[in-house]
């Protein structure tokens, strides 16, 4: 069905599973882990041969007028709303566990990302308010800017300021930052 539907199109044939997961998405509406596991396996695959970025500066951060930083993520970021436990299963199956989880449906909807880290794809479950973040910072906008929505989406200025010191640090050591501007 995908290939009746999706001629090649691209000088190479390492791009001829992009949109798989949609046709599945089409062909298994009654299992959306289907479609969620093909988006997990080509975006990782899309993150190992994307663009390398530079490693963060640690020694400087201590230096940054965070409230005017500016954070520059990973470009090989990429994020797709999920609403089964695919993380789980795909984490099963990389480690070789003979039974992985069953698919089962999340009690809310969430994120999940992917991006490289030096030469390793890598993937997380976030949840909506950090894609936010991400999404500020993606468009420019200031970390001063990003502590402003969370503060507004959160349960006070103290609770803000500590979600956005843990996000920052995951993101710093785990390399979805890669520099300031």
């Amino acid at each position: 069905r995908h290939i009746a539907l999706h001629p090649p199109s691209s000088w190479t044939l390492a791009d001829y599973g992009e949109g798989f997961d949609e046709t599945l998405s089409a062909l298994y509406p009654g299992h959306p882990e289907v479609a969620e596991l093909a988006w997990l396996d080509w975006t990782l695959r899309a993150a190992f041969n994307g663009p390398d970025s530079p490693e963060l500066d640690l020694a400087g951060l201590a230096e940054v007028d965070w409230d005017r930083a500016r954070l520059v993520i990973n470009p090989t970021l990429a994020s797709r709303p999920i609403i089964t436990n695919v993380a789980l299963i795909w984490q099963a199956l990389e480690d070789g566990e003979a039974d992985p989880p069953p698919a089962d449906r999340l009690p809310s909807e969430a994120v999940l990302t992917v991006w490289r880290q030096g030469l390793m794809p890598r993937f997380q479950t976030i949840e909506f308010v950090e894609l936010d973040a991400l999404a500020l910072a993606m468009r420019g906008e200031s970390f001063g800017a990003i502590c402003a929505m969370l503060a507004k989406s959160s349960a006070g200025s103290e609770a803000a300021a500590a979600q956005a010191g843990a996000m920052l640090q995951r993101w710093i050591s785990e390399a979805v930052l890669v520099a300031l501007a």
